[in-house]
């Protein structure tokens, strides 16, 4: 039997297991990893505090012509994703 708290812990067998939202399934679909994990990669680079988000995107960016350049489409798609993320988070006005 399985129980789920709104924290995202299920108890199996007697086990406490942190399972992923449909949000998180989603988000490690398109980024390779949930969108605070890719969060706080972005904001702990070194790009990212002393060229920005804009020069960390470039940067991601170049890495996906690489990915492809090599046959990897997949994780390109999953690198053009987070470019994306950084852009849209943090180089757009939210109001």
């Amino acid at each position: 039997m399985a129980f789920l708290t709104p924290d995202g812990f299920t108890l199996i067998n007697g086990e406490w297991e942190r399972t992923m939202t449909k949000l998180e399934e989603t988000q490690v679909a398109m980024f390779g990893m949930t969108g605070a994990d890719l969060k706080e990669m972005v904001e702990s680079t070194i790009t990212f505090k002393h060229s920005g988000p804009v020069m960390l995107a470039m940067g991601m960016l170049s890495d996906a012509q690489e990915e492809l350049a090599f046959g990897h489409s997949d994780n390109a798609r999953k690198t053009l994703n987070r470019a994306k993320f950084v852009l849209m988070e943090y180089c757009t006005d939210k109001e």
